[in-house]
């Protein structure tokens, strides 16, 4: 983890001139070998101060003579395993990114299959309702022609119960008219034979 504090934390000084040891780099190196045959492994190491200004990070690096930066490989390492660490938080957030949006996908995904599920539900329900009013209606439409039938049974019996009963009257009224003319008939013979024998 690197903690970055602002530049203002940091007071700054100037010294005196600390001027190189060596006058070329294969000197520096004989001169670091026969330290190391003397004192053997360092203990300290050289360093980078990384500090923030303005949001952005800032390198605070010695500098000995007028060309020479004492840590300049170090630079080159701190500043590559930055641009690093950017790639890196880069890459991070693509896939934070690619993963909120499988995660949206997944749930509008779910949505869509919830709402195709409660339409198809509604749809199926609006069928058997449907269904169930067009059986309704049949049942309804058979139930009254049964009505209508039993209504035209009922008057046929009626009307020929009707019938029957004007015929028996017609009979009884012809009857009774061939009675009468047969009395009639009767009481003009009885007259007729009475003024015979008178």
């Amino acid at each position: 983890m690197l903690v970055r504090y602002p530049l203002s934390n940091y007071t700054f000084g100037t010294k005196d001139a600390v001027y190189e040891k060596d006058s070329s780099v294969q000197k520096r190196f004989m001169r670091m070998r026969d330290e190391f045959a003397k004192w053997g492994m360092r203990r300290t190491v050289e360093g980078v101060l990384i500090v923030h200004e303005h949001g952005l990070p800032h390198l605070l690096l010695l500098q000995l003579g007028v060309n020479f930066f004492k840590l300049y490989v170090t630079l080159v390492l701190v500043i590559m395993v930055m641009m690093m660490m950017m790639v890196m938080m880069m890459m991070m957030m693509v896939m934070v990114m690619m993963m909120v949006m499988m995660v949206m996908m997944m749930v509008m995904m779910m949505v869509v299959m919830v709402v195709m599920m409660v339409m198809m539900m509604m749809v199926m329900m609006v069928m058997m309702m449907m269904v169930m009013m067009v059986m309704v209606m049949v049942m309804m439409m058979m139930m009254m022609m049964m009505v209508m039938v039993m209504m035209v049974m009922v008057m046929m019996v009626m009307m020929m119960m009707v019938m029957v009963v004007m015929m028996v009257m017609v009979m009884m009224v012809l009857v009774m008219m061939m009675v009468m003319m047969m009395m009639v008939m009767v009481m003009m013979m009885m007259v007729m034979m009475m003024m015979m024998m008178r």
